[in-house]
């Protein structure tokens, strides 16, 4: 299963790491543009930090560790709830920079709840599912991007595909092809 946005908050994760940001006087407009530049080879605070100032200011550093290290303060409270509940083989499965996605998983508490830890450079996720091989009738993904879930769903039909749309409508003008949608994990019972 995904990660971010479907067992994380990361838009009140991103808005804390923006806070920090801001106290060293980086407005929204900056922070955003280093944000989108650093995103598509997987976010990294560090890098979008080096994009914003000539100087990394002391303590800035610290400051981002300090959210980092309070990474259980955003698993949503479902998500806690099903993996609790829930004994069978699970994986988190996510896309990013491998170092900054370990930091915030493994700060998460989460991590015994999960056989393994996947971090993917590749945005569809394909290369996890190539890799598995096999049956994959008994393999359950969810993920919050409906782009992701119609490339794993097209191209390995078996895998049931469940859409995570916490606070947004997934059917606005999108062909998805998930066997399922849900808001929560609690919809999934």
């Amino acid at each position: 299963m995904d990660f971010d946005d479907t067992l994380f908050d990361d838009d009140r994760f991103m808005s804390d790491i923006f806070v920090v940001f801001n106290n060293y006087g980086v407005d929204r407009e900056a922070f955003g543009s280093a944000y989108r530049q650093t995103k598509e080879d997987g976010w990294n605070p560090i890098r979008q930090a080096k994009l914003i100032f000539s100087k990394i200011p002391n303590g800035f550093i610290d400051d981002i560790e300090r959210i980092f290290s309070d990474s259980h303060k955003y698993i949503f409270d479902d998500a806690l709830a099903f993996l609790k509940d829930n004994p069978a083989s699970k994986c988190i499965l996510s896309f990013g920079d491998n170092r900054t996605q370990l930091n915030k998983i493994e700060n998460s508490g989460i991590v015994r709840y999960f056989d393994s830890i996947n971090i993917t450079a590749n945005h569809s996720k394909e290369d996890f599912f190539e890799g598995l091989g096999g049956d994959l009738s008994r393999v359950m993904f969810v993920d919050d991007k409906p782009k992701v879930i119609n490339t794993i769903k097209v191209n390995f039909p078996d895998v049931f595909c469940v859409l995570m749309s916490r606070g947004f409508d997934p059917t606005t003008g999108l062909d998805i092809r998930a066997d399922a949608i849900i808001r929560t994990f609690d919809d999934l019972v």
